[in-house]
This record gives structure tokens, C-alpha cells and sequence, in this order.
């Protein structure tokens, strides 16, 4: 079976998103904000 199978029951978990760069901050990486808004939006718990 391929894909994701929509009957078996959401279950979020607790993740971290961790960032590497020498060229950017919390305030000007978009690209970590937006997995971070992704996640928290699909019902996943962010921890650091």
C-alpha cells in the first residue's frame, strides 16, 4: 500500500525543528518558520 491511509487515527507527535546557518537568525529564516507554522498547523506538539 502506498500513501498515506486516511482511516488509521491521527496520532501528533512532539518534534523539534532545528536550524543550521552562519548566514541567518530566528528572525530572518522563513524557510524554519514556515515548517515550524506547517507542523503546528497539522496538529504536531513543538518542543525545544
Amino acid at each position: 500500500m502506498h500513501g498515506i491511509n486516511e482511516k488509521l487515527e491521527f496520532k501528533p507527535v512532539r518534534i523539534a525543528v532545528l536550524i543550521v546557518s552562519d548566514t541567518r537568525t530566528l528572525e530572518t529564516d522563513t524557510s524554519g518558520a514556515t515548517l515550524v507554522q506547517r507542523l503546528e498547523t497539522a496538529g504536531h506538539v513543538l518542543t525545544e
